[in-house]
C-alpha cells in the first residue's frame, strides 16, 4: 500500500454490529512531561509524549495544542493575531524515537502553512488569522478574562488526511517556547500598545484517538509533507541567496518579515507587533496600496528550473499579477473557498509559493532566492522548501520492530 492510499474511510465509519472496523473515537488530553509555566509565562522546552495502545490510532490532522490564558486591563486598540502560531520558536516530532518532522522557525512555518493549505474563511474561524492591516486599530479580539487559543501543529507539517499514527507507536513532540512569550508577540494596533499583560494558566495537547478491533498490518506507511525554512538578513536593495536542499523537494516559496517583528528591548527576542504578518516597515504608508510596496522583482531557482520562468515584476504590474500566480500555484483555484482575496493577501503580507516538478535526471540540490527592492528593506527573507517525507513502520505480531524515514 502506498502512502497516498493511506486515507482509509473505514477509520471514521460508524460502529455497528456488522462493521467492527472503528469501535471508538475520543479526544484524549496529553499533559506535558515538563513544567513550562513559570511565573505565569510559558518557558523552556515543552515535551509531549504519548504511546498508542494495541488498537489505537492517533489522528495528527485533528490533534492540537491548547493554551489557556488570562488577560486584564487591555486598551481598546489591542487585538490578537495568530497567537497559537507565535508560542514556539522551534519544534520536532518523533515516532518511535525517529525524527520525522522539525522546524527551526516554527512561527513563520506555521503561518505560511496555514495560508498555503486553507481558505481565509477557515483561517479566520479556526486559526486566529485576522487578515487586518498593520497599524489599523481595532476593537480588542479578547475581552478581559480567561481564553483559550489553538495551534494545530502546522509549523511541523502540512495537514493531510493520512496523518494517522498506528498502534503501539510512541509519539514525542518537543517545542522550544519563545522567550518571554506573551502578547508582545501578536499585538497589532496603532503602534502605541506594546507590552500587554497576560497570564498563562495551562497548556496541553488534545489528541484525537480512533480505536479499531483488528490487529495492525505488518507494514504501516505514513506520508508527511514537511518544510525547511532559511532565514537571511537583507543588506542592500538586491538579494541573491543560495541553499542546499533535499532531493524530495515538492514546493519552494518565500516570504519577507519585518525585523521589528522581534523586539530585543525586553531582554530577549520577543515576537512583537507584526510577528504574524509577512510585511515590513519600508513597505510604504499603505499596505493595501501595491505601488507603495517595497519588493520590486522576485524569482527562485531549483536546480536548472527558474520559478516562475518570468520573474514576478511588481514595479510594472503592482501585486495583482503576483497574487494571481500565487493563487494558481496554490493548486486550489477551482475551490471557491480556496484562497485569500488580494486585500487579505496584502494585509497579511505577500507570500509566494510554487510547486516543483522537475526531471528525475535533474539531481541538483541547489536553490536560489533572487529579489530586488525599492531600497534596503528593514526585513528578513525566509525561503522555505517543502518536502514529501515517507515513514514506514514495520510490525511483528502487532509490535513495531522498525521505523524508517526518507529524510
Amino acid at each position: 500500500m502506498s502512502a497516498s492510499e493511506n486515507i482509509r474511510p473505514e477509520f471514521y465509519m460508524q460502529p455497528s454490529s456488522s462493521n467492527k472496523t472503528c469501535v471508538r473515537e475520543v479526544m484524549t488530553q496529553i499533559r506535558p512531561i515538563t513544567n513550562n509555566v513559570v511565573s505565569s509565562q510559558l518557558t523552556g522546552e515543552l515535551i509531549l509524549d504519548y504511546t498508542t495502545g494495541n488498537n489505537e490510532y492517533l489522528d495528527l490532522f485533528k490533534s492540537h495544542i491548547a493554551l489557556n490564558f488570562t488577560t486584564a486591563s487591555q486598551t481598546p486598540e489591542v487585538r490578537l493575531d495568530s497567537l497559537g502560531a507565535c508560542l514556539f520558536d522551534r519544534g520536532q516530532l518523533f515516532l518511535n524515537g525517529v525524527r520525522v518532522c522539525s522546524s527551526n522557525n516554527y512561527t513563520e512555518d506555521s503561518l505560511y502553512h496555514k495560508r498555503i493549505m486553507f481558505s481565509s474563511d477557515y483561517n479566520k474561524k479556526h486559526n486566529d488569522v485576522l487578515y487586518e492591516a498593520d497599524g489599523a486599530a481595532a476593537s480588542s479580539t479578547y475581552a478581559d478574562g480567561t481564553h483559550c487559543v489553538i495551534e494545530h501543529l502546522d509549523g511541523l507539517f502540512l495537514r493531510t488526511p493520512d496523518l494517522i499514527v498506528p498502534p503501539n507507536t510512541n509519539i514525542r513532540i518537543s517545542f522550544n517556547c519563545a522567550p518571554a512569550s506573551g502578547l508582545y508577540k501578536s499585538v497589532l494596533g496603532d503602534g502605541t500598545d506594546s507590552a500587554i499583560t497576560y497570564t498563562v494558566n495551562d497548556i496541553w495537547m488534545n489528541a484525537f484517538i480512533v480505536s479499531k478491533d483488528e490487529q495492525v498490518e505488518d507494514e504501516f506507511p505514513l506520508r508527511f509533507v514537511t518544510s525547511e525554512s532559511f532565514k537571511s538578513s537583507i543588506s542592500s536593495a538586491s538579494l541573491n541567496i543560495q541553499y542546499s536542499l533535499k532531493e524530495n523537494l515538492v514546493r519552494l516559496g518565500a516570504v519577507f518579515q519585518s525585523t521589528g517583528a522581534y523586539d530585543t528591548s525586553l531582554g530577549a527576542a520577543d515576537k512583537y507587533y507584526n510577528a504574524p504578518h509577512f510585511t515590513y516597515t519600508t513597505d510604504g504608508n499603505s499596505v493595501g496600496t501595491p505601488e507603495a510596496m517595497q519588493l520590486y522583482t522576485l524569482y527562485m531557482k531549483a536546480g536548472s528550473m527558474q520559478i516562475p520562468s518570468t520573474p514576478l515584476d511588481n514595479t510594472t504590474y503592482g501585486f495583482r499579477q503576483s497574487f494571481q500566480q500565487m493563487m494558481e500555484a496554490r493548486e486550489a483555484t477551482l475551490d471557491p473557498n480556496g484562497g485569500e482575496t488580494l486585500e487579505e493577501w496584502l494585509n497579511q503580507g505577500p507570500i509566494y509559493s510554487f510547486p516543483i516538478v522537475k526531471s528525475i535526471a535533474d539531481t541538483s540540490k541547489t536553490c536560489e532566492l533572487v529579489a530586488t527592492f525599492k531600497g534596503t528593506p528593514t526585513a528578513w527573507a525566509y525561503l522555505f522548501a517543502t518536502y514529501e517525507n515517507f515513514v514506514m513502520i514495520k510490525y511483528a505480531n502487532g509490535v513495531p520492530i522498525s521505523t524508517t524515514t526518507s529524510i
